[in-house]
């Protein structure tokens, strides 16, 4: 069967999942390492995310991907155009479901802490890239964040209004000032 074919009937079938936790493959958000790796979802055009609970617990959240025409990649950690996908990423032997690097943190200078809930779940504006966002990260020590710098997928401008990435042409200037 052609990739094109597959990727259709992928496709196909994943919009008929539902959006929810309970597709996430593989994922945990049980350790530091866990809690910081984006997750395949049953959906390749979305990927699990943990996102902190009002408890302060955390648990997976279905995420999309920003740019249509993208799907998951594990290995890279962001959703790619089809011609970089390998869809055995999320279907192989777990000791596959390993990133090939841990992003590491890049300390920039946000205005916001992260102390309340709010603050910890709400994504903000880099101060300096329009390509990249600010967000409350988990640190080693429980219930402790601090503020790190995140990128959004190629071609694509965070939005503070809708908290996420979006392409290019539908993109507005929606930061605080």
């Amino acid at each position: 069967m052609s990739t094109l074919k597959f990727l259709t009937l992928f496709v196909l079938a994943g919009t008929a999942l539902a959006q929810s936790r309970e597709s996430c493959i593989g994922s945990s958000c049980k350790t530091y390492k866990e809690v910081n790796t984006l997750w395949c979802h049953a959906d390749p055009t979305h990927f699990c995310q943990c996102r902190t609970t009002a408890t302060g617990t955390w648990q997976e959240a279905v995420m999309p991907c920003a740019r249509a025409q993208t799907y998951f990649s594990f290995r890279r950690q962001t959703c790619v155009t089809v011609d970089m996908w390998d869809k055995a990423e999320c279907l192989g032997p777990d000791e596959l479901m390993v990133p090939a690097e841990e992003p590491a943190p890049v300390e920039v200078k946000c205005e916001h802490a992260c102390v309340t809930y709010a603050d910890i779940s709400t994504l903000w504006c880099h101060p300096a890239d329009r390509d990249a966002f600010c967000q409350c990260r988990p640190t080693a020590v429980p219930k402790v964040f601090e503020i790190v710098k995140m990128p959004c997928a190629n071609g694509t401008l965070f939005s503070f209004k809708r908290q996420t990435c979006m392409q290019d042409s539908l993109w507005a200037d929606s930061c605080p000032q």
